[in-house]
């Protein structure tokens, strides 16, 4: 009998190698800051050697235009602000930091031209996991007591609340697709995977995270809602009834929510000594701010008020607000560039929100509820420089981007069932055009 023989030559080693630290990345992202921080290290360095190996012959298809232009628009505007600001070297520095971060984008981007998009169908899956293994820590954590005790897993407290507020509702689309496909077990991993992330939620405790998931997971809910019929709508009604009610009786979250009005609140005295010192830099340096990273010297160099000892300058580092620590930073100049970062890709996947294919219309809403979040959490912190947040952000964005370039489905639109059935951790997307630089499915 003869047995048949599979050799992996270095691409496919290669593609298998890439697939593999991107999901890492998306499993411990949830819930684990240093092994998410090295998980995305090793695929930046994966993703240069494999451009550098495989890139050539339209493998990697360039980045859609729009998205160059606003790396390019953001980057531009900060070097200048950092060229004409009090402390060169620091906002160098800085910058460094920032464009390791935006380079996950194009790192996510190589990995999925050179696997064919494979790995943006698992994501999901590894987003749903890291919702348990956050639970289990955060449990453990609290000697397993079931309570509005500022829960954090492995990541920093700011950190938690936003991730939860990015990946709760993910789950709600990828929940409505298995609905639609009636894929039972699909069904049930999703399902519990947002019971897991509600519980998430409460442990966090965190307030914007309290307010941002729930919104965000109903724009999903309302953007899917004709995969859902009347059954599954009411369950899901009566569901989230259920669970804000039973979070409001508890008086850890009340409390937090009235501590919101407290004037002798020292979070909100943190917060709006942060906000006035970063809106005073920015008036006196309206046009290119005083560059990246250097407002906690701006009050004795550019304001000339005295605020007490110099060493306590230290906690005006950020504003506390991602617009206000942007205009304080690089000023009007810089914050169009910070728009165009975030803005320019979105309004390129923004046609495909219904797209026939599935998997792409999943992720052009999952880029729509990491935008939204990224500027409500904003509201309150500066988060823009979070790295597990903004990994998160980059890759769904970077997959949406991919599907809506390079992934097509051929015919008209299908109905729920259909649709929702390509959401599996096998196979490829049927009637997927070929990877290359040209292939663009058009506008459902």
């Amino acid at each position: 009998m003869l047995e048949r023989k599979i050799y992996y030559g270095p691409r496919e080693i290669m593609r298998f190698m890439g697939t593999a630290f991107l999901l890492l990345g998306a499993f411990f992202g949830v819930f684990s800051r240093g092994m998410v921080n090295a998980s995305f290290a090793v695929l930046a360095l994966w993703a240069l050697l494999a451009f550098i190996a495989f890139g050539r012959g339209g493998m990697v298809p360039a980045p859609p235009r729009p998205y160059l232009a606003g790396l390019a628009a953001y980057f531009a505007c900060y070097l200048l602000a950092s060229l004409c600001g009090h402390e060169v070297v620091r906002s160098l520095r800085f910058m460094g930091k920032i464009a390791y971060l935006l380079a996950t984008g194009l790192t996510v981007w190589v990995a999925l031209s050179l696997t064919k998009g494979f790995a943006r169908k698992l994501v999901p899956y590894c987003y749903g996991a890291g919702l348990f293994l956050w639970a289990i820590l955060s449990l453990r954590e609290q000697g397993f007591c079931v309570a509005c005790l500022r829960a954090k897993a492995d990541l920093g407290i700011i950190e938690s609340g936003a991730v939860l507020s990015q990946v709760v509702p993910l789950m709600v689309g990828a929940l409505a697709l298995a609905v639609g496909a009636g894929a039972k077990k699909r069904l049930a991993f999703f399902s519990l995977s947002l019971a897991f992330g509600a519980l998430c939620l409460y442990l966090n405790c965190a307030r914007i995270a309290l307010i941002a998931a729930p919104l965000l997971s109903a724009m999903m809910f309302l953007a899917f809602r004709r995969f859902f019929g009347k059954a599954w709508t009411l369950a899901v009604c009566l569901a989230v009834l259920v669970l804000v009610g039973a979070a409001f009786l508890d008086p850890a979250v009340r409390g937090r929510f009235q501590a919101m009005f407290d004037d002798k609140s020292a979070s909100n005295h943190v917060r709006y000594a942060r906000w006035s010192n970063g809106w005073d830099v920015f008036k006196a340096h309206p046009l290119l701010g005083v560059g990246p990273d250097a407002v906690p010297n701006a009050p004795y160099d550019s304001l000339g008020t005295e605020r007490g000892p110099r060493e306590e300058h230290d906690k005006y580092y950020h504003a506390h607000h991602v617009f206000i620590t942007v205009l304080a930073e690089a000023g009007v100049i810089g914050f169009f560039g910070f728009l165009a970062l975030h803005i320019l890709p979105l309004l390129y996947v923004w046609p495909y929100r219904r797209s026939p294919d599935p998997i792409t219309r999943f992720y052009v809403w999952g880029a729509v509820v990491v935008f939204l979040q990224l500027f409500l959490n904003g509201l309150t912190d500066n988060v823009f420089s979070l790295k597990p947040l903004m990994y998160v952000y980059w890759t769904v964005t970077s997959i949406a981007m991919y599907g809506a370039k390079c992934g097509s489905v051929n015919g008209a639109e299908r109905g729920p069932a259909q649709e929702a059935g390509e959401l599996s951790p096998a196979g490829e997307e049927s009637g997927e055009h070929p990877i290359n630089g040209e292939t663009r499915e058009s506008p459902g």
